[in-house]
């Protein structure tokens, strides 16, 4: 559970009894058959991640350029023209040299890596 979030959770009157103690209820709504839904934070001390360094990472972002490139890499792989080797989300092997239009050092066109392989 993210400790930041407002966790939510069905639990008996000795449940409640235990998480009273190590949660900060914000609410209880009492239900059938000695049942209460509580809504909680945990109990944290923020002061404590003071100092610690994080990596500054976001997977969704990660997640978009991967799929993002897979989708402009799909171009190659259905062109009639090309045997298509080997690709991945960045790298392409074929079997001829690629029109000009698709090569350059822009954002989003092939950059020659490597030249002369023979397969």
């Amino acid at each position: 559970m993210n400790s930041h979030m407002e966790n939510h959770k069905i639990v008996n009157h000795n449940e409640f009894l235990l998480l009273q103690q190590k949660k900060i209820i914000t609410n209880i709504v009492e239900l059938q058959n000695d049942k209460e839904l509580l809504s909680f934070f945990d109990d944290h001390d923020w002061s404590e991640e003071e100092g610690k360094t994080y990596l500054n990472i976001s997977v969704p972002i990660f997640a978009a350029i991967i799929v993002s490139s897979r989708i402009h890499m799909s171009q190659f792989k259905t062109m009639k023209d090309l045997s298509l080797y080997y690709t991945e989300t960045e790298s392409i092997y074929i079997n001829k040299p690629l029109e000009v239009k698709y090569i350059g050092s822009e954002l989003g066109k092939i950059k020659h890596e490597q030249t002369n392989i023979n397969i």
